[in-house]
């Protein structure tokens, strides 16, 4: 098979427009239609050399369009930009959509409807960018009746009509939440007719959300959870970031996202952080146990609950990266009585991160995280790091290529002796106050 550099001189070569016009005939013969769709695939995110690709010839226009709308809000759009791409989908709709949004005070000049259906080709979502660009695109519109509930109305009907009965189905669904009650009331996903379809292809999912009370809004995430635990089985990639205000969140929300996790047949990158309450932990720990045979990635917030993520690891046995944030203390009845196995974790990659840094109990948790690892690790980031845990680092990781660490000054000695026993070929040192570290350890 021909490799990617020939292919992209190649690609190079054609795009001289003296080339094009003159050689066109010997053009056919040297690439297939299969090479420019492979090429074209690297340039996805490159999106002012594909509208430069669109002008070519009508066989690249129809190879660009779908790259350039699999995924139009992956960033906060400029104002003009975003109303154009919401007035394009709008014009995608059939009469009945059109009819709808007139009669709830929307009108639409000069909207043709287009001979490309661009909703098909959405493969990736944004919620939140998606609500900033029906916000921007309203105040474009001519609107008679503005107390009517206009954002949300737009918006259901572009994702049900333009979204849900054209997409062939999407691979990535981004809900940034934080902020979205700032563009209408959260839409119920969940009851958008063929939305089963569009979310059975699902591949990444990610959800960044703020829960202050139980409302309208946690009830339709918890609808739009239980929907994809029967209908998006094959997700490969869950990220949870969920942040509370001093309230606990809703037992049937946190079953239906254990739910989730657990009807994944091959998830291979899982990130949470800690939303739950210890008496739902149970939940979403079990629903980890399921995942262990596949799982590669795991970024987590432990919150005092290692002796739960220790079984989890022990049973991860194709785990390549792990990432702990937020790294407290151990408390007296955990991890430091724990009957602890050593050399359990085949990881090549542990990233760790505290702000305990004057604290003996997160010196110990990070001690014992060191001791499960093996020589396998070759990348490690570690903040505040004592002689102690170099000491470790020297003599259970010895085999590290990658190092980022963040010590004081008066620990340079130690880190000199600790390189000199690693086969380092990458490290970063990121200096720490002195006064941090006002109570030295030794192990």
């Amino acid at each position: 098979m021909e490799s990617l550099r020939c292919q992209i001189e190649r690609f190079a070569l054609v795009c001289n427009p003296h080339y094009i016009h003159e050689q066109k005939q010997a053009t056919s013969q040297m690439l297939t239609f299969d090479n420019f769709t492979d090429i074209l695939e690297y340039l996805k995110d490159d999106r002012s050399s594909l509208h430069s690709c669109l002008l070519v010839s009508r066989d690249w226009f129809k190879m660009v369009v779908p790259l350039l709308w699999y995924r139009p809000f992956a960033h906060k759009l400029e104002k003009e930009k975003a109303a154009l791409i919401i007035r394009t989908y709008v014009s995608c709709l059939e009469e009945q959509g059109r009819q709808r949004l007139m009669a709830d005070g929307i009108k639409f000049h000069d909207l043709p409807k287009p001979f490309i259906d661009y909703p098909r080709y959405l493969r990736a979502f944004d919620f939140e960018h998606f609500c900033q660009a029906i916000d921007d695109s309203v105040s474009t519109l001519e609107i008679s009746n503005p107390a009517c509930g206009i954002i949300t109305t737009l918006c259901r009907e572009v994702i049900g009509y333009s979204i849900c009965n054209r997409s062939y189905g999407l691979r990535i669904l981004k809900m940034d939440l934080l902020n979205v009650e700032l563009y209408g009331p959260f839409i119920d996903i969940a009851t958008i007719p063929g939305i089963e379809n569009v979310l059975s292809h699902l591949q990444r999912f990610e959800i960044l959300y703020l829960f202050e009370s139980e409302d309208e809004t946690s009830k339709r995430l918890t609808k739009l959870f239980t929907l994809m635990s029967t209908c998006s089985r094959n997700i490969n990639s869950i990220s949870i970031i969920i942040h509370r205000m001093r309230t606990h969140l809703p037992t049937y929300f946190i079953e239906s996202l254990a739910q989730l996790i657990q009807s994944q047949n091959k998830l291979s990158a899982l990130s949470l952080n800690q939303f739950w309450d210890a008496s739902s932990s149970d939940k979403i720990f079990s629903a980890m146990l399921k995942q262990v045979e596949t799982l590669i990635y795991l970024r987590f917030t432990p919150k005092n609950e290692y002796n739960e993520l220790i079984k989890v690891l022990k049973s991860c046995t194709k785990l390549e990266t792990l990432e702990l944030l937020d790294l407290s203390p151990t408390r007296d009845n955990d991890m430091r009585y724990f009957n602890l196995p050593r050399n359990i974790l085949n990881i090549k990659k542990l990233y760790c991160y505290d702000d305990w840094v004057n604290s003996e109990d997160i010196v110990m948790t990070k001690a014992l995280i060191l001791n499960m690892c093996t020589e396998n690790l070759r990348v490690l980031t570690l903040e505040s790091a004592i002689p102690a845990i170099m000491e470790l680092i020297g003599e259970y990781c010895n085999k590290i290529t990658t190092l980022s660490i963040s010590i004081s000054s008066n620990y340079l000695q130690n880190l000199l002796e600790l390189i000199s026993q690693l086969p380092l070929i990458h490290l970063t040192i990121d200096p720490i106050y002195e006064d941090y570290f006002e109570t030295h350890y030794d192990y």
